[in-house]
C-alpha cells in the first residue's frame, strides 16, 4: 500500500512538472515570435540635431527655436507583400521638449514589413472630438495645450522661436490646424522584426526644408485662419521635410 502511494505521488509530481514545462514552452514560443518596432522622430537643422534656444544661421537669418510639437495619427505599416495594413496607433503628440514623446514603440510579430505611414495632423473626425472627454495624459486632452477653444480645433503643429536682427529679437509663431489641413505621409522603407529585439526606424525632419521659401520678416506668424496661405505652405513644407533612415 505504501509503495502504491509513493508511486501515485511520483506520477502526480511528474504530471505537474510536465504541465509546467508545456506552459513554459508555449510562453517561450510566444516570446520568440515577437519583437519591437521603434519609430524615432529626429529634428535636424544645418545637418545637426536641433537644440532649443541655440541660434542657427538659416539662409542669412539668425534663428532660435523654443517650441516644436505636432500630431501624427493613424500610424500603420504594410505587410511584406504590401496588400494589408497593420495599424499601430491612432494618435500621438510628438513634442521635442519631451524626449520620451519622440519615440513610438510597438510590439509586433516576427516577419518582414514595409512602408510606415501616418497622417501629419489629425483626421476630421479626431479634430471634432471634445478635448475635455480625454484623460489628462491623453495626446488630445486640454492639458496638452494644443487646442483652440474659440475655434473648436486642435493645433496640428506648433513651431515658435525668435529671429535676431541688429541685436533685436523678433518672435515667429506658426500654429497650423483645422479640418482638411493635414498631410498623408508614406515613407518607403522595408524592414524586419526579429525575435526579442528592437528594430529602430528614424524619421528625420529637416528644419531647413520646413522653412523653404518662408521669409521670417514678412511671414513670421500664422494661426491658420488669419493667414491661411502661409499655413498651407507650412503644412506642405512639413510633409516634404520628413524622410526615413
Amino acid at each position: 500500500m505504501f509503495g502504491k502511494s509513493v508511486k501515485f505521488r511520483m506520477m502526480k509530481n511528474n504530471f505537474v512538472i510536465f504541465v509546467l514545462l508545456v506552459l513554459l514552452g508555449l510562453n517561450a514560443c510566444k516570446e520568440d515570435t515577437e519583437g519591437d518596432l521603434i519609430l524615432d522622430f529626429n529634428a535636424r537643422i544645418n545637418s545637426t540635431n536641433l537644440e532649443f534656444n541655440r541660434f542657427y544661421d538659416m539662409d542669412g537669418d539668425s534663428v532660435r527655436f523654443e517650441i516644436f510639437k505636432f500630431y501624427i495619427s493613424d500610424f500603420s505599416v504594410l505587410n511584406k507583400d504590401g496588400d494589408a495594413a497593420i495599424p499601430l496607433g491612432e494618435v500621438f503628440l510628438v513634442d521635442f521638449e519631451n524626449e520620451a514623446s519622440t519615440s513610438i514603440s510597438n510590439t509586433m510579430e516576427v516577419q518582414s514589413y514595409k512602408n510606415p505611414s501616418f497622417r501629419l495632423g489629425l483626421s476630421n473626425t479626431q479634430n471634432e472630438t471634445d478635448p475635455s472627454t480625454y484623460a489628462a495624459s491623453h495626446p488630445l486632452s486640454l492639458n496638452q495645450g494644443n487646442y483652440w477653444l474659440m475655434a473648436n480645433s486642435y493645433i496640428y503643429f506648433k513651431i515658435e522661436g525668435y529671429t535676431m536682427l541688429n541685436g533685436v529679437e523678433s518672435p515667429f509663431v506658426y500654429h497650423v490646424g483645422f479640418n482638411d489641413l493635414n498631410a498623408d505621409i508614406a515613407l518607403e522603407r522595408s524592414f524586419s522584426i526579429h525575435s526579442d529585439a528592437r528594430t529602430t526606424l528614424i524619421a528625420n525632419i529637416d528644419i531647413n526644408s520646413l522653412f523653404a521659401n518662408v521669409d521670417f520678416l514678412t511671414e513670421s506668424s500664422t494661426h491658420t485662419t488669419n493667414n491661411m496661405p502661409l499655413a498651407v505652405k507650412m503644412m506642405n513644407n512639413f510633409a516634404q521635410a520628413i524622410t526615413i533612415n
